[in-house]
Formats: structure tokens, sequence, C-alpha cells
């Protein structure tokens, strides 16, 4: 994804110091690490403190956390801003909460793409 970014950035959070090591030697060795950042601690203490705007926002965290995180880095989104959720059909129970709010709030036009065991919920900030 980052090799195709002609501006911006993509910023990870990450709450393993050794996976954002092994993370960074990776987007090292790909000559990347000028289009990535990542960010190490809990994304509960790192999102509110993000001043950037995203345009694209991948949830892949605990299934549960997936409401929170989503209400902790709205701020941080255009109007259009896409908002993927991961494993949503393998975790339906985990992630009911989110996929009500992106599905019944004003806030969000929302589809689900289903592609085998797994499925995607994409969401759009309206």
């Amino acid at each position: 994804m980052a090799q195709h970014l002609r501006k911006g950035k993509i910023t990870c959070i990450e709450i393993s110091e050794e996976n954002a090591g092994i993370a960074g030697k990776n987007i090292k060795d790909a000559g990347l690490e000028h289009k990535i950042e990542i960010l190490v601690g809990d994304a509960e203490k790192v999102l509110p403190e993000l001043k950037q705007k995203f345009d694209l926002v991948f949830l892949d965290t605990e299934k549960e956390d997936y409401i929170k995180h989503l209400k902790l880095f709205e701020k941080n989104l255009f109007k259009g801003s896409v908002i993927i959720a991961d494993n949503v059909k393998k975790f339906k129970h985990k992630v009911k909460d989110y996929l009500d709010y992106v599905r019944n709030s004003a806030k969000y036009d929302s589809e689900y793409f289903e592609f085998g065991f797994d499925a995607v919920e994409v969401s759009f900030l309206r």
C-alpha cells in the first residue's frame, strides 16, 4: 500500500514494542520508512493525542475495542473518510456494537463485504 502512495503517510499503532521493532525493520528493508510511521503504545492513549486527519483507517485490533477506537478517532476523519473493519464475520459477536453503530448512525454509509470465511465492513463518513 505504501509503495503506491503519491503523498501522505501510513500511520500504524502497535501496542507491542517487539512487534513494532519487527515491523520497523521490514519497513526499512523495503525502503518505505519515509512513508510509514509506527506509533508504539495503547491505542486508547495514542488516538486522543493524534492531531492529523485520516483519509482511511483500517481497524484490526481487539475486536471488542472497534467501537471505542472508532469514537476516539472520529475527530480525525474527513467527510468521505473510509473506515475498514477487519474480521467482522469471524468475530461478529465481538463487533456487534461497532456494526450497529456504523450501520445505524446517520454519520456513516456502511457496507458488508464477505469473502469466504470472513468479511470486512467498509464505512464512509457522511
